[in-house]
């Protein structure tokens, strides 16, 4: 195989410019990949009549709730809003200033990843260890990623891999369609961004036994090993059930209708501080330790906030669903239909694109064992 660098994640349309010679190699990489595949451990598939039948992770609301604003706010450019956005970010050093005294340096930076490339209909979930990759593959657009896995890596050792294709409208998995394929990479140090990477599994794609025979979903399990400096496992090993919290709803949507309000607030600083307990840990498995590093992905959000276009405006949490991972030690919100983010606002930063565009915010919650609320995974 050509030599070519280790990747970077791939998720903003400039980004894509930047990296298209990159994305073309890789691409063309993926039929003559030759590597021992990773371990394939189960395998399903579902008619359309039996879609429904498969989302086990939802758990449905026993009744309907009144807590989430239910309008679409304008942020527009006005002072009032500026002169909030500016009062956040001078809260900002002393919360990042915390954050580097929390986060664990390691010598040693294996890097791992998963490459996708989807140009037919089908749609894709992923999930790393029972945990939801953030990034939902369902868009209607054709797209090619790289993502970061490590975020999802607890510890050395078996890494299981869950791989859902689907299409949520009553359109079959065909053969005259482009198939989704897949493979997980490995970078022996993330620093040595010109190093040949590694491939753990050959290229997954639909079987034909899927094709041409009215199955709307395929999922297929494989398993990999990995060796990371850390163990994160004692975060999730005696967090709280939240299946057995009476007033899980209502805590959960309260918590999503917080952090909605951050931003139609401008509250960098606030949402930060609200995620405080997530960002160490994030930072730390992908090398991110330094106090420019953890300026660097702070600032990189600061449009996010900034009210600095007419048409900036927050949208209403709306058809979501409640879904649980990690034997109910996790919960979320997502789509009923995309399977994506619902905290949903326009975003205007033109080096990314020249008009205001569509930005979603994704958030996990759990309960670490003693504590009493909510807290940002």
């Amino acid at each position: 195989m050509k030599k070519k660098p280790l990747p970077k994640p791939i998720t903003r349309c400039s980004i894509w410019i930047k990296k298209l010679l990159f994305i073309i190699i890789c691409i063309a990489s993926f039929v003559a990949c030759n590597i021992e595949p990773g371990k394939h451990e189960t395998s399903d598939s579902k008619t359309v009549s039996q879609l429904d039948t498969v989302w086990n992770e939802v758990a449905p609301f026993k009744k309907k709730h009144d807590i989430l604003d239910t309008d679409t706010v304008l942020i527009g450019t006005s002072d009032s809003m500026m002169q909030k956005y500016n009062a956040s970010l001078e809260k900002l050093d002393g919360i990042i200033h915390r954050i580097v005294g929390i986060v664990k340096h390691y010598d040693k930076q294996p890097i791992y990843w998963v490459e996708v490339d989807r140009q037919g209909t089908q749609m894709l979930l992923l999930e790393l260890n029972n945990k939801p990759l953030t990034y939902a593959y369902t868009g209607r657009s054709p797209e090619y990623r790289i993502d970061y896995l490590n975020p999802y890596i607890d510890c050395s050792g078996k890494q299981i891999l869950k791989i859902r294709a689907f299409s949520p409208e009553v359109f079959p998995f065909e053969s005259s369609t482009s198939p989704i394929k897949l493979r997980i990479g490995y970078g022996a140090d993330k620093r040595k961004s010109d190093a040949t990477p590694e491939y753990l599994t050959e290229v997954i794609t639909l079987p034909q036994y899927v094709l041409d025979n009215g199955t709307q979903y395929w999922d297929t399990t494989i398993t990999f090993q990995a060796q990371v400096p850390w163990n994160h496992s004692h975060r999730l090993e005696n967090a709280v059930d939240l299946r057995t919290l009476p007033d899980l709803e209502e805590r959960v949507l309260r918590k999503y209708e917080e952090i909605r309000q951050y931003f139609v607030n401008c509250d960098i600083s606030g949402e930060i501080k609200f995620s405080e307990n997530r960002i160490p840990y994030y930072n730390e498995v992908l090398y991110k330790a330094t106090l420019n590093d953890i300026k660097e992905g702070i600032n990189e959000g600061r449009l996010t906030f900034k009210p600095n276009h007419p048409d900036k405006k927050v949208f209403p949490i709306s058809n979501y669903e409640l879904v649980m991972y990690k034997d109910g030690k996790i919960a979320l919100l997502r789509g009923i239909y995309d399977k994506t983010a619902v905290i949903k606002l326009i975003k205007y930063d033109p080096e990314v694109y020249p008009e205001p565009y569509e930005v979603k915010w994704h958030v996990f919650f759990y309960m670490p064992e003693g504590e009493t609320e909510l807290q940002v995974y």
